[in-house]
């Protein structure tokens, strides 16, 4: 019987690393042959800085252990790996983030909450960014039952389960949503979302930290409270204070590394707004065709104008929000095109014309429209701050609404509605 043969491992200064051209971009070389990932893939980039990057990187180790060209040592959490995970996985859509979202959302500790009402406060006090981007989305975050049945590998097996299963699932529009975002991320973003996920095994605050609506500090806080490593005296949970430094040190860390990669990797005002529309309509963000074409009569019509000025009125009278003209109710991008403005000037002009006459001067400086160029269309994107003290009426052949935003609609309130809602607004 033959013995099994030991690849050897050679110690490599990375002074000993160069990087040069090739065809589509860099690679970083290890004397005349291409550095390769632990799955044999080409360490190459059509940037070079990408590249100087992941060298910088694991310069604190020293040296480098390679086998057969492929890099195997040092393990730590590294722009390289992360690249790795890119090249392997991501890619091709085999991670399984994309084979089998639903079950690793699932799997996210964020949705079972600790019993006991101090060790909740403990986790809930370090999870705001989730709780903010949930608002964002017109979400809230599921409370569920993890299910420690006797089918742990196919919970649908038990009768249990498949008969309470609201109470051990996210809602099928939650993971929906979630999961078209996560698509719509760039290959990049996705790749480090993945890696993280791989490491640590959640979902919401990887996402969050490649969506930039998080620091590396609260991922560290929040993945920790996800796994229940909280330094609170009153709190079962507790751990000794050393422990919990040591952690937040390390998963602080991991979210810097991911955060210095992500940001080799800008995100364009086009990439932004179609991640906007993967989210889909919600309390805080609606989608109307045009400012004024009328998609079925085949004609201007002031009525859609109106439309989008009862949208914005609801924004300014809640909680704010963004509307997006030239995306259908579908998320498809339509453009402003059809609206048959000679220039984008005209169009804005049209714009803060109608807003003037049917809102006033006053909300001007509350509303902000911006033209993004995407996918060969334009989309009108207008940001609408919340209610700040001043309410918004939207006037129309001398009459008046006050609209508000319920769920994903705008909705006029009658008179003995205005002011009880008038007070709720200014007692929160």
């Amino acid at each position: 019987m033959c013995a099994k043969r030991q690849t050897r491992q050679d110690r490599v200064s990375l002074s000993s690393l160069a990087i040069e051209p090739c065809e589509g971009g860099y690679r970083i070389v290890l004397g005349d042959e291409p550095l390769l990932t632990v799955a044999g893939d080409p360490v190459m980039h059509e940037r070079e800085d990408v590249l100087h990057h992941m060298i910088q990187e694991v310069d604190a180790t020293g040296t480098i252990r390679v086998a057969d060209l492929r890099y195997v040592y040092p393990s730590a959490f590294s722009a390289l790996v992360i690249y790795g995970v890119q090249k392997e996985v991501v890619e091709s859509n085999r991670e399984c983030l994309s084979l089998h979202f639903d079950k690793c959302l699932r799997g996210d500790g964020i949705f079972y909450e600790t019993p006991g009402p101090n060790e909740g406060m403990a986790q809930r006090s370090r999870w705001d960014p989730v709780y903010a981007w949930m608002r964002e989305l017109g979400m809230k975050l599921p409370s569920l039952i993890q299910y420690w049945g006797d089918h742990i590998k196919n919970p649908e097996e038990d009768d249990e389960f498949r008969n309470n299963r609201d109470a051990y699932v996210p809602p099928l529009a939650f993971v929906e949503s979630i999961e078209n975002i996560y698509k719509s991320l760039a290959s990049e973003q996705r790749a480090a979302v993945y890696a993280l996920h791989a490491a640590h095994n959640v979902v919401l605050f990887p996402m969050l930290l490649a969506l930039r609506k998080c620091s590396a500090n609260e991922y560290a806080s929040g993945v920790m409270a996800v796994h229940r490593v909280v330094a609170e005296d009153w709190a079962a949970l507790s751990v000794p204070d050393t422990e919990h430094s040591e952690s937040f040190q390390h998963y602080r860390e991991m979210a810097r590394v991911a955060t210095e990669w992500l940001d080799l990797f800008p995100t364009t005002p086009a990439e932004s707004l179609q991640a906007e529309i993967a989210n889909g309509e919600s309390t805080k963000r609606e989608f109307k065709s045009s400012l004024r074409w009328h998609i079925h009569k085949k004609s201007y019509d002031e009525i859609i104008t109106h439309a989008c000025l009862k949208t914005i009125a609801a924004f300014l009278n809640t909680e704010g929000g963004v509307l997006l003209i030239g995306v259908e109710d579908s998320g498809q991008i339509c453009g402003i095109e059809h609206d048959g403005f000679p220039s984008d000037d005209k169009f804005l002009l049209h714009f803060y014309n109608y807003l003037q006459e049917c809102l006033g001067n006053q909300h001007a400086t509350r509303i902000k429209p911006e033209l993004v160029s995407v996918q060969g269309k334009k989309v009108c994107r207008v940001e609408c701050k919340p209610f700040d003290g001043e309410w918004a009426y939207l006037r129309r052949k001398g009459e008046e609404e006050f609209l508000v935003r319920i769920g994903p609609r705008s909705t006029a309130l009658k008179p003995s509605e205005i002011e009880k809602h008038m007070a709720s607004r200014k007692s929160s």
